[in-house]
């Protein structure tokens, strides 16, 4: 298995019971197959110039094949404005 961060920036508007329920839908997703290793709140930021709202930084181990599909859930929900899925390099711990 190799190790992944993956940040999501959730639409400001929604709710804290919404955000709730996607942060466990994601969650899930990655236990499936894989293992959640921690998931960070950073607050409300806007990491390009016309997005802003509330960023998370899960860290997992997982095969590739659940980055794809993070992926489509992310493309799927239309309360995720923006997401960035990297690759770790091997004995870069942090």
């Amino acid at each position: 298995m190799n190790k992944y961060e993956s940040l999501i920036v959730i639409d400001q508007n929604v709710s804290k019971k919404e955000i709730g329920n996607i942060i466990e839908n994601i969650t899930n997703l990655i236990n499936r197959n894989g293992k959640l290793l921690s998931v960070q709140s950073l607050g409300v930021l806007m990491p390009k110039d016309n997005v802003k709202g509330n960023c998370f930084v899960f860290k997992f181990e997982a095969n590739l094949e659940i980055v794809e599909e993070l992926e489509k859930y992310y493309g799927k929900n239309g309360k995720i404005v923006y997401d960035l899925t990297i690759s770790q390099k091997k004995g870069k711990e942090q």
